[in-house]
């Protein structure tokens, strides 16, 4: 697992600059914007995967963030350096294409059987999302590790909590969570798959931008959030599970037409979503104050 989040393996010129990390403090702010710049440019040049869309992730890191304590939110900011949480939620997705980390691609899911349970196993590179959670959850608390091994972890952690919430990273094997479904998304005239829809497209239907989205759903009473966070891992896949009998109640036309995915389902489904967006928000911030600051926690 040593791909560190320093991307010294991408630069000649930002591994030349990190072995200067220990030096006077110019040196230090020098290895600070070589990794910002390489970071940016991963982003841009790193092909988009199938996961969560970016807005969801950045609507649950909004959530997150403000229901983060002070004592968390400095270690988290320390951890983090320049970098926003939200630039670290996306980060696992920015990578997956990249030789080094095709190796995490099955780590954003698992795939379950209805009456399968589930079985969290040592994580390996075979390892799915409950194993990658348990393991980078481990590694986020060990204060013996340096601040980049932590960075990394702390992106993945949060990516993998988003990810658990959208019903189809608990998918099934046969159609690859909704991927191998195509299907007519409203009136767009592009053929969609179904894990698009569950990504992006019930959110990005109702014209909301993060922010507003933010403010729309960051609004809980507090018997429900503890409610919420009384849970773990397997709970939060299980929800998903559970909720997949909605995602697959459409019609399916005869003659190989696809499917329409219409207002109706639009309408019954967007909540749904919109709930898992705050429960991963909710769910995030209480993991993360349970690891930095775990006296506030009940």
């Amino acid at each position: 697992m040593g791909n560190l989040i320093s991307f010294s393996a991408f630069s000649k010129d930002a591994r030349a600059v990190t072995r200067l990390y220990l030096g006077p403090p110019c040196r230090l702010l020098l290895l600070r914007l070589s990794i910002a710049l390489v970071f940016c440019l991963l982003c841009v040049i790193c092909p988009k995967s199938s996961a969560f869309g970016s807005d969801a992730h950045k609507v649950i890191t909004q959530i997150a963030e403000s229901q983060l304590t002070e004592i968390s939110r400095r270690h988290i900011r320390h951890i983090a350096s320049e970098f926003s949480l939200h630039e670290l939620a996306v980060w696992p997705d920015r990578i997956r294409g990249q030789l080094a980390w095709r190796k995490s691609a099955g780590w954003h899911y698992i795939n379950s059987k209805d009456d399968e349970p589930f079985n969290i196993k040592p994580h390996t590179r075979n390892g799915n999302i409950l194993s990658a959670l348990t393991y980078y959850h481990q590694r986020l608390s060990d204060p013996l590790l340096d601040r980049q091994q932590r960075m990394q972890s702390l992106a993945f952690f949060m990516h993998f909590i988003q990810d658990l919430h959208q019903p189809l990273h608990v998918g099934y094997q046969h159609d690859r969570g909704g991927n191998d479904i195509s299907v007519q998304w409203l009136n767009e005239k592009k053929p969609r798959n179904l894990h698009w829809v569950w990504d992006t497209g019930l959110l990005m239907a109702a014209k909301k931008t993060p922010k507003q989205y933010y403010v729309l759903l960051n609004n809980i009473s507090e018997n429900e959030k503890r409610r919420w966070q009384d849970s773990g891992f397997i709970d939060w896949a299980m929800e998903s599970k559970l909720l997949r009998a909605r995602v697959y109640e459409f019609h399916y036309p005869s003659h190989g037409q696809l499917p329409i995915l219409d207002n109706a389902y639009l309408t019954k489904n967007r909540p749904v979503i919109e709930r898992r967006l705050l429960m991963a928000g909710v769910r995030l911030a209480n993991e993360l104050n349970k690891i930095f600051d775990p006296d506030t926690v009940n």
